[in-house]
């Protein structure tokens, strides 16, 4: 591509389908020109990446600011041969000599329409590649997840066994500790009561004593 110079009146820029549609070739046409120096242009940021455009000057000092009609075969075939590509520019000319140029024209057009969307779509493949890729890894780590949820809960389960056999040990302990104690507090009612009876006979022998000793002996 040669960059076009700086001149003092500003033209509209066109793309290469808007130059293709007033000059009466193809885009693939006026492209070859660019890559062959014949037309000059200039690269811009497009929609689908970077992308050549061009002013009625750059038209103009290719010879292109007319309608291209049939002359379009013979510029095909001198551009190949510039690029050293012959035998290219021969199956162009034959194309185009055997198909009329605007059928020809509008299969180029199509054509190039079709590139662009292959274009669209490898990169709507590239992405849904991407969010495959993404989906995968996301539900990897989901599984890996719910494994360790899982051992978690078992290590969780297993622990909570463990706790209440131990609090069944325990609460058995204490039922044996209070039948022992009831047990107990039985002897000690029983002694306490023992004991009371003991001092309840004591006490009676001496008021018995201390009465018999008090009360006048008997004559015979």
């Amino acid at each position: 591509m040669t960059a076009s110079e700086p001149r003092g009146v500003e033209h509209p820029l066109m793309t290469l389908r808007q130059a293709a549609e007033k000059t009466g070739l193809s885009a693939t046409t006026l492209r070859r020109y660019i890559k062959a120096g014949r037309l000059r242009a200039r690269l811009i940021p497009g929609r689908y990446g970077p992308e050549y455009v061009v002013d009625d000057d750059d038209l103009h000092a290719a010879g292109l600011d007319g309608r291209g009609g049939n002359n379009d075969t013979e510029d095909n075939a001198a551009v190949a041969r510039s690029n050293g590509n012959g035998e290219a520019g021969v199956r162009i000319a034959s194309a185009q000599d055997s198909v009329p140029g605007l059928l020809y024209r509008e299969l180029m057009m199509k054509h190039e329409h079709l590139l662009v969307q292959y274009g669209m779509l490898r990169v709507s493949g590239r992405q849904l590649y991407e969010v495959r890729q993404a989906a995968e890894q996301k539900a990897e780590q989901a599984r890996q997840a719910a494994a360790e949820l899982r051992r978690t809960r078992d290590r969780h389960a297993r622990e909570i066994g463990a706790l209440k056999t131990e609090l069944r040990r325990a609460e058995l302990e204490l039922a044996e500790r209070d039948e022992r104690i009831r047990e107990l507090e039985r002897r000690v009612a029983q002694l306490e009561m023992q004991l009371r009876n003991q001092l309840t006979a004591h006490q009676m022998d001496e008021h018995f004593s201390r009465r018999l000793k008090d009360s006048p002996s008997t004559e015979h």
